[in-house]
């Protein structure tokens, strides 16, 4: 418990000032995360296969660059961001110049591109190791995938350009906080509620400590909580709407987000122990005493945070009237 303790104030004493001021500081934090998160669960593969014993080196250098890459996308734009752009405009100043949809969407496409041809180079690397099989192909593609698009999706958060409509205002840290504070809340009330009042097993193969109880009180705290977080950061106005039904309204919905954050989180939390009970591992590493590996500490962040992000996204381009 004292390691665990430690390690804890210390990742704080860490992040916390990261996702603060961001930077090349938090870049260098996140893409280490990504790196050794990729390492991790491909030294899991590794277990059963040990003919990955060089790909687990090659394919965490593949996630960190995709997910510089992601960072870059979004951080292009925002870190020389002059003028935000109304209800009207669709384009941004950056350096006296126009920055358009256009230019957004392909620095984005870009980083979508290089994982796909690292998928391709897996595709055929794997052709010249000794006795590769399909599941080797397949736990390079879902390392890259798990820890260099949808971790690094996660922490490309932060980098998010702001976007203002209707009152409503999505800067990347504070959305990468509210993220992140769904997460932390609904895992923290999950076990406190789960070993006061858990009667019921929600996975028991799986994570066999984990209750209904404990699932279900950690999604309505978590959400509730990250209602809070989501006015007080300003994401949402307390002056949006007008009157108790329309001012209700909004409530409503922030409330149903975070739920679906809440439950995302959750299941990437069952999905990391799904894969450490088939390969009989308690944690992915040691790398943090008392907490497990990087995986065992952002498995919950890394499905739920892609997901904000791609909801990010979506969002930005519905307001840009790229979609409809």
């Amino acid at each position: 418990m004292k390691k665990r303790v430690v390690t804890g104030l210390f990742l704080g004493l860490v992040l916390i000032p990261a996702i603060y001021f961001g930077g090349i500081f938090y870049t260098i934090i996140a893409l280490a995360l990504v790196g050794v998160g990729t390492y991790e669960i491909m030294n899991m593969f590794n277990r059963k296969s040990n003919r990955l014993n060089k790909m687990k080196y090659v394919i965490p250098i593949f996630s960190v660059i995709v997910s510089a890459m992601l960072f870059r996308a979004e951080n292009i734009v925002s870190e020389n961001i002059d003028f935000i752009f109304s209800s009207v405009g669709i384009d941004y100043v950056l350096n006296g110049g126009i920055v358009s949809t256009e230019f957004y969407l392909g620095n984005l496409s870009l980083a979508f591109l290089v994982y796909m041809l690292f998928v391709i180079v897996i595709l055929i690397m794997n052709i010249f190791i000794k006795n590769s099989d399909s599941n080797d192909i397949m736990a390079c593609i879902m390392s890259l995938t798990y820890g260099g698009l949808l971790l690094g999706s996660a922490f490309a958060l932060e980098f998010s350009e702001p976007i203002l409509s209707d009152g409503i205002s999505l800067w990347g840290g504070m959305l990468f906080a509210y993220a992140y504070i769904v997460i932390l809340c609904t895992d923290m009330f999950a076990y406190f509620i789960g070993c006061k009042f858990g009667k019921h097993r929600l996975c028991p193969k799986i994570s066999p400590k984990k209750s209904v109880e404990g699932a279900i009180g950690g999604l309505v705290c978590g959400s509730l909580i990250g209602v809070i977080a989501c006015y007080l950061f300003g994401i949402v106005p307390f002056s949006l709407g007008e009157g108790f039904i329309e001012k209700f309204s909004y409530f409503v919905i922030v409330f149903f987000v975070s739920c679906i954050i809440s439950v995302i989180g959750q299941i990437g939390d069952l999905v990391a122990s799904k894969l450490k009970r088939s390969y009989d591992i308690k944690d992915y590493s040691n790398i943090f005493p008392g907490h497990g590996g990087v995986l065992d500490r952002f498995d919950s962040l890394l499905l739920a945070g892609s997901f904000v992000y791609v909801l990010y996204i979506v969002f930005r381009m519905f307001i840009l009237g790229v979609i409809l």
